[in-house]
């Protein structure tokens, strides 16, 4: 379980440098999506950099090719896909027109979403009490953003279209837990995130640059007062898919995502520290994303044992 709480806790930092990021030029310009889109896409590449790093830090090269010729790289192309082009993508489009508070709470539904994938792709079993717990847990992100929700009358052609690319988000990163765990059976976790950040990366530029023709834009976004921020969130989102990778073939797609979208409780303690006034809804929040991790934490061992053998 402590490598999930080690991806929720990379996963709260993520939506912070994202929404400071997208506040700055070239990343406020022209079509609606080119700017988020040109964020996430250098997200991407610096994603690739540093788990390439730790690829040959580690003397993985030899696995990397090794990995290319398995069944398991088309299924973490197929996850890149669904979680980074669409996933990523939706988030931060979504960080863009919603803000990032209101996006996270939305990508906290991917559990749900996760569950079902599971449940489809490999016949996962799903308890009641799981249910439940992950219920608690997205209640929880929920309640933790609810006084910053919207109001009816901001509900804009912008907003409307941040708010389904935020659920984009959910589904997309929900989808890619159970398709990257039917995966790692066959490939090393590290090196699965670098062919994962790899895949998406090329998707992303080849999106910016060929299908919304912003090729104009790069130049700008390498000097921008937004890059370190686009940096920052890089490092920490990518580091956090490791840990998430690592931790899902041990404890299962479900409770491992679950426990990951705790990540606004990270949010929360990252906002108290910078002098951010706490409501009463976000602390009811905090303590129900708590409630829910512990209840997934203390699920039967026999119950895993057999969740594994179904998996394999």
């Amino acid at each position: 379980m402590i490598w999930e709480v080690i991806a929720a806790i990379g996963l709260g930092v993520f939506f912070i440098p994202v929404d400071l990021g997208l506040s700055y030029y070239p990343f406020t310009a022209r079509h609606p999506l080119v700017g988020p889109l040109l964020g996430a896409a250098l997200y991407k590449l610096v994603s690739v950099a540093w788990t390439g790093t730790i690829v040959l830090s580690m003397g993985a090269g030899r696995e990397f090719i090794r990995s290319l010729r398995t069944k398991g790289t088309l299924i973490i192309f197929v996850g890149a896909v669904v979680g980074g082009s669409v996933g990523t993508s939706g988030i931060f489009v979504g960080s863009a027109y919603v803000g990032a508070a209101m996006t996270s709470s939305i990508v906290a539904l991917s559990p749900l979403f996760s569950i079902a994938g599971a449940h489809i792709l490999f016949g996962e079993k799903i308890t009641r009490r799981m249910m439940l717990a992950a219920c608690v847990v997205v209640v929880g992100a929920i309640a933790v953003y609810s006084a910053q929700l919207p109001s009816t009358g901001s509900f804009d052609s912008m907003t409307l279209l941040g708010l389904l690319a935020a659920t984009l988000g959910a589904l997309g990163w929900g989808l890619e837990g159970p398709i990257a765990t039917y995966a790692l059976d066959v490939l090393d976790t590290t090196v699965a995130s670098f062919i994962r950040y790899l895949v998406d990366a090329v998707c992303g530029w080849s999106i910016v640059i060929f299908v919304l023709g912003a090729s104009d834009l790069v130049a700008p976004s390498l000097t921008s007062k937004g890059l370190p921020f686009i940096f920052l969130a890089g490092l920490t989102a990518s580091t956090a898919f490791i840990a998430w990778f690592r931790g899902m073939p041990m404890i299962g797609v479900g409770r491992g995502t679950a426990i990951l979208n705790t990540y606004p409780l990270f949010t929360v303690l990252l906002l108290i520290l910078s002098g951010e006034t706490v409501s009463v809804s976000l602390i009811i929040g905090c303590i129900l994303m708590v409630i829910g991790l512990f209840v997934l934490a203390s699920e039967p061992k026999e119950w895993l044992q057999v969740l594994r053998s179904r998996k394999r």
